[in-house]
């Protein structure tokens, strides 16, 4: 009997369809749970990474920047918490540190510790050049800025403050918007009008202070802090998860609408007071091939001209939504600096 021209596409796909189901019935149940197990520990474990990359990269670069001392004293930035490092010359093509450094800035860094109590920022009066403090939490957003387009040129004394502050300033001190997150990372940028100008900057950066607010009024000198943990070692394969969840547990991600996506997360052992070791071996094997995989994702999304987009705000991937926009912009930035894109408080 010959088959109508018609007939035979429902046909062949009636007989895929059921040797498809054969072969699944033919896998036992319990391989099928792990197949879905590890399948779905995969998919979310690439965007938990892309969404917590920064909970792994800032505390690595707190550590090295607060505990460990580099070859050489101006190669980069080391200072104890609460305290700034000065860079004393300027960058040049043999900085290979990554960054993005200017040529014709001259660098202050700080890791700032509002656990316990804001922290002052005090800085002279700059009316003769461009200077900006930028503030970012851990979640590598920025949230505040001191310098000339924001604050003006005036002399002044800023409140850090963190997410659970509450509190009376002292008189004459300005409160910043909070911080979402208790550690801070500054960066302080102040312009130099070429190499003969340099020590003219060294002066100013002598003037910029940070003050905990149980110290302020006082003579009393900070005490000098070094008491971060260190990331986990890579030797570990489930470091970088390891390293996420301290770093959430210790400043968790403080953003309204977001509680369904870190509860999400927490059934794959991420976010704040989450135990990854405590998950199973899929999961496990899962992470670590999404770690790999989060880790490298920032790729497909960029687009040409992405260096173009005005203050870091834009992206140019419709079907995806502005939150996921962030998280990535997040991992790619990170590629080039710390933290997002400035925007015009800069």
């Amino acid at each position: 009997m010959r088959i109508p021209q018609s007939w035979r596409t429902p046909i062949l796909l009636a007989v895929a369809c059921a040797v498809g189901l054969s072969i699944i019935s033919a896998v036992p149940a319990s391989a099928q749970e792990l197949n879905w197990r590890e399948e779905y520990a995969y998919t979310l474990g690439v965007q938990a990474f892309i969404y917590g990359f920064p909970w792994t990269f800032l505390p690595q670069l707190r550590w090295q920047w607060v505990t460990q001392a580099p070859s050489d004293p101006a190669g980069g930035p080391y200072a104890p918490l609460n305290e700034f490092w000065h860079a004393r010359r300027l960058s040049s093509a043999a900085d290979r540190s990554g960054g993005s450094p200017n040529n014709d800035t001259l660098y202050s860094i700080a890791w700032v510790d509002l656990s316990a109590e804001p922290v002052i920022l005090s800085v002279p009066a700059i009316p003769d050049r461009y200077y900006t403090f930028e503030m970012s939490s851990m979640d590598s957003d920025n949230f505040a800025y001191v310098g000339t387009r924001a604050t003006g040129t005036s002399a002044g004394d800023y409140a850090i403050v963190g997410p659970q502050w509450a509190g009376t300033l002292p008189r004459g001190v300005t409160a910043l918007p909070p911080s979402r997150t208790p550690y801070v990372l500054i960066t302080g940028r102040t312009l130099v009008y070429g190499s003969e100008d340099v020590a003219n900057v060294h002066l100013i950066q002598d003037q910029y202070r940070l003050t905990p607010l149980s110290l302020w009024g006082t003579s009393e000198v900070s005490a000098d802090r070094r008491d971060v943990w260190a990331p986990y070692p890579t030797s570990d394969p489930l470091a970088a998860w390891k390293t996420m969840n301290r770093a959430m547990t210790e400043n968790p991600p403080n953003v309204p609408g977001q509680e369904s996506l870190l509860r999400s997360f927490a059934t794959i052992g991420v976010g704040p007071g989450q135990d990854v070791e405590a998950m199973d071996d899929v999961s496990h094997k899962a992470g670590i091939g999404a770690r790999g995989a989060g880790s490298h994702g920032d790729h497909a999304w960029l687009q040409p001209g992405w260096r173009d987009w005005p203050q870091g705000e834009r992206l140019d991937v419709p079907a995806v939504n502005s939150g996921a926009r962030r998280a990535i912009r997040r991992v790619s930035h990170a590629r080039s600096g710390p933290v997002l894109g400035r925007d015009r408080g800069q």
